[in-house]
């Protein structure tokens, strides 16, 4: 769903860690459904630093495609993530929340390989070793399952970029982003929004 605006925390970049697990993730599922909301803007926005206020990387947001929900489902199962009820929760099912917490990334190579031997976290794959265990990163997928317009962006789907528009206030609550923003001023005068270096205004790369 992504949280509200928040204009104190600009200039903050996300963690880097923690975005290549998300996006890792997102990898593994990307052929269930339309990626929505930050991540469908990030792929739909030319290369960039990965500033917090360009667009919302705390959750994935992915339109199921119906005939695919129940493999998905026991997909995300099988994968270790677990069902949350949220106050979004509606009888018809149209939407549902999973989450997992990953408490074995090693901070040194990237590789889910962070293992406890005599109070000691030690990476199997690298060897890093450290007294601490490391921080738990937590995977959050909103999942919206009807039929929505989509587009093709290097190797994603995406919803189509105006109707995603219509879903803020109402799916989606980051509506302030500078992605947003300037999607909206770019159908306003007649643009393309893919790859529109409007999307990131100054953090381009």
């Amino acid at each position: 769903m992504g949280d509200p605006h928040n204009p104190e925390r600009m200039g903050e970049k996300w963690n880097p860690l923690r975005w290549l697990v998300l996006s890792r993730e997102i990898e593994a599922v990307k052929e269930f459904g339309a990626l929505s909301g930050g991540w469908a803007w990030h792929f739909m926005s030319p290369p960039h630093q990965e500033e917090k206020h360009l667009h919302d990387h705390r959750d994935i947001d992915m339109h199921v495609f119906p005939n695919r929900f129940a493999e998905l489902v026991t997909f995300l199962t099988e994968q270790g993530y677990d069902r949350q009820k949220t106050r979004f929760d509606d009888p018809s099912g149209e939407f549902i929340r999973f989450e997992k917490y990953f408490t074995d990334v090693c901070h040194a190579c990237e590789d889910e390989s962070v293992v406890q031997e005599n109070g000691i976290w030690v990476c199997i794959e690298c060897g890093a070793a450290s007294n601490h265990a490391p921080e738990p990163i937590k995977v959050i997928f909103d999942l919206f399952v009807h039929e929505v317009p989509t587009i093709e962006v290097d190797g994603y789907t995406v919803v189509e970029p105006v109707h995603m528009l219509t879903f803020y206030g109402v799916k989606h609550s980051s509506e302030q982003c500078v992605a947003v923003q300037a999607a909206r001023k770019i159908v306003k005068d007649g643009g393309e929004i893919v790859g529109n270096p409007l999307l990131v205004g100054d953090w381009g790369t």
